[in-house]
């Protein structure tokens, strides 16, 4: 929050997105009050699990992983002693995303399965905007 403040992000629109063992650590560190006020803002049909410090917190099994170096590396690797498990924060001005057509596939009265077959096919993508990764010039809107 504090990194945001000084590059001037807005205070709306801001994410962050942990992996189950960091919220876990967020949450048991707030005091009740906190709790209460977290848990208020979260909308499960969004995949919103609270909005703390100006941040709207999402959360998923795995996010990402830093090496000591504190360089991203794959969750494949091997797991080193000063590895550790990182979150993902984002400014939604800052960040651009691409999602391509949805092809789909059907297989219908499968006899290997009993059954139809649905499955659909969907290319997406998303980078930061910026090479300094701070927030673009964007109109605001709420969502």
């Amino acid at each position: 929050m504090k990194q945001f403040n000084k590059w001037n992000i807005p205070q709306e629109g801001r994410f962050m997105m942990l992996d189950s063992d960091m919220y876990d650590q967020l949450f048991e560190s707030m005091t009740d009050a906190e709790r209460n006020n977290f848990l208020f803002c979260a909308n499960l049909e969004k995949g919103i699990i609270g909005k703390y410090k100006t941040f709207t917190f999402f959360q998923r099994s795995q996010v990402a992983k830093t090496a000591g170096d504190k360089t991203l590396k794959p969750f494949e690797a091997l797991a080193e002693t000063d590895d550790c498990a990182a979150g993902i924060a984002w400014y939604r001005g800052s960040v651009s995303r691409a999602l391509g057509e949805t092809v789909p596939f059907e297989d219908e009265n499968n006899p290997l399965y009993y059954s139809d077959i649905l499955s659909f096919l969907q290319r997406a993508g998303g980078r930061y905007i910026r090479a300094d990764k701070k927030r673009s010039t964007v109109n605001q809107t709420s969502c």
